[in-house]
């Protein structure tokens, strides 16, 4: 009798195992693919995006007299940074290539909050 029972419960425990590493998501890399343009990327705006560009950005871009005329609202929301795609684009893009902010700059964004800010333009601006 033991040895159906020891059998059973093997067979239990590989079909476990084999759901959960079957599973969608189970085969998640450590390094996954960057976003791509529509692809949802795992950053909350209002929690994340927003306030590294109103830390990093409102400062100089805002006010009667902004930086190079490009506006970022102290109350900035996702509606508003997807209506203003193209000024997000060229942000992004002048972080990346470490542009912006200039050094000289009183506030200096982390490497994260540059990243953050990139990925989701990349993921999210068309």
């Amino acid at each position: 009798m033991k040895k159906p029972v020891l059998a059973l419960v093997a067979a239990s425990a590989f079909c476990s195992y084999a759901l959960v590493a079957c599973s969608p998501g189970a085969d998640a890399s450590p390094n996954p693919p960057a976003p791509t343009v529509g692809q949802p990327v795992a950053l909350d705006f209002a929690a994340t995006v927003a306030p590294a560009l109103k830390k990093n950005c409102v400062s100089c871009h805002s006010g009667d007299q902004p930086a190079d005329g490009k506006v970022f609202p102290a109350d900035m929301t996702e509606a508003w940074a997807k209506e203003n795609g193209a000024l997000m684009k060229k942000a992004a893009e002048e972080i990346e290539e470490g542009k912006m902010p200039p050094k000289t700059a009183p506030q200096q964004p982390s490497a994260e909050e540059s990243k953050a800010i990139v990925d989701w333009v990349k993921a999210n601006i068309s």
